[in-house]
């Protein structure tokens, strides 16, 4: 068993510790009520955008895999993934190629090294789809503060070597809208997950470069490196997302599980349809997006009628309408201003 959290593991017997992907700690680490119910009552992420993102790693890690083993090179890699899009679901087809669209910057990192020379497919440590020694998934196991133990894991997106053996490369592909910078990728809790794995997983390595790629904007974030240094406060913060499961994961009732409920995290959880915490109207919104933004498309609309009918009221009178503090029509007040300094020649008082 390891004594600190980059030591070689030696896993005990399999099934003999209860395995916590990155996802589901993450959620612990955002707010325990929202992990708890997507846990405890099956809430789930799933829909088209969720499907087409799958789709998009599916056919990244297959154009990988053509490199690890084929050695395919560089232009029909990119004519793999393009093919592949266009092959794939119905439904989500068009979202699939527009996300791939600019895939080619990605690939060519995939297959040379920045100066332009060739990448040797054993460069690949693993991936996303790998098999045997490149599986992506990795894992390791972890202390918690009662002294119990969890394997955690996590699958990475592409490990691959770099001219230095105490530091690796990990690259990650988010075929979303959101765009990343190197801050973001510096505070996720995802990567800092993933560079301890790294770390776990090739003892020798001191250093995680991490990169998130955009294949829809055709766009990468500067490398942000992880180090060994940063071992205990990357440690402390996984340590008590997972202990925070430990604490209420077996909680009779939601409502007995800590919540930190923020207006931009509620508009986006899956659970916040259960909860009873959650803040509205962000919650209406996670739960039906689709409902919510046609309930806005009418009230605009309705809103705007309402706006000429009072117009016309203005109009016809004469005068504004006035009803205690509330008014509408020409004469709202102007807001002072202050007077703007300028260069000028006093008058004389004989010039008056």
């Amino acid at each position: 068993m390891q004594t600190s959290f980059f030591e070689e593991p030696t896993f005990e017997e399999p099934d003999a510790l209860p395995v916590i992907d990155r996802s589901t700690a993450e959620r612990w680490a955002v707010c325990p009520a929202q992990a708890y119910m997507v846990e405890r009552r099956q809430v789930t992420n799933g829909g088209a955008p969720a499907d087409s993102g799958q789709a998009v790693h599916d056919i990244i890690g297959k154009a990988i895999a053509a490199r690890v083993n084929d050695g395919m090179q560089l232009h029909d890699l990119y004519e793999l993934v393009k093919d592949a899009a266009a092959k794939s679901r119905p439904d989500i087809q068009p979202d699939v190629i527009a996300a791939v669209r600019n895939v080619y910057p990605m690939l060519e990192h995939v297959c040379r090294h920045p100066a332009g020379n060739e990448r040797a497919p054993d460069d690949i440590l693993a991936f996303d789809g790998g098999t045997a020694e490149r599986c992506g998934q990795l894992a390791t196991d972890f202390a918690l503060d009662d002294d119990t133990n969890v394997r955690i894991t996590g699958e990475v997106d592409l490990l691959m070597a770099t001219p230095s053996p105490q530091e690796v490369s990990l690259d990650d592909w988010k075929s979303g809208y959101k765009h990343w910078t190197a801050s973001d990728v510096q505070s996720s809790f995802q990567f800092q997950w993933y560079a301890l794995l790294a770390m776990s997983k090739f003892p020798d390595v001191d250093r995680v470069s991490v990169r998130i790629w955009m294949p829809r904007k055709g766009a990468a974030t500067s490398p942000v490196y992880f180090e060994r240094q940063h071992q205990y406060q990357i440690g402390e913060r996984i340590r008590h997302a997972l202990n925070l499961r430990r604490r209420h994961i077996d909680a009779a009732d939601a409502g007995d599980v800590p919540a930190w409920p923020q207006p931009e995290r509620c508009g986006l959880c899956s659970a916040a349809t259960y909860c009873p915490r959650a803040h509205k109207p962000e919650s209406d919104f996670a739960s039906d997006p689709e409902a919510y933004l046609r309930d806005y498309a009418a009230t605009v609309a309705k809103a705007d009628r309402m706006f000429d009918v009072l117009t016309v009221a203005v109009r016809k009178s004469g005068g504004d309408l006035h009803f205690g503090d509330v008014a509408f029509g020409n004469g709202k007040p102007k807001a002072a201003r202050a007077q703007p300094c300028t260069l000028y020649t006093p008058v004389k008082a004989s010039d008056e």
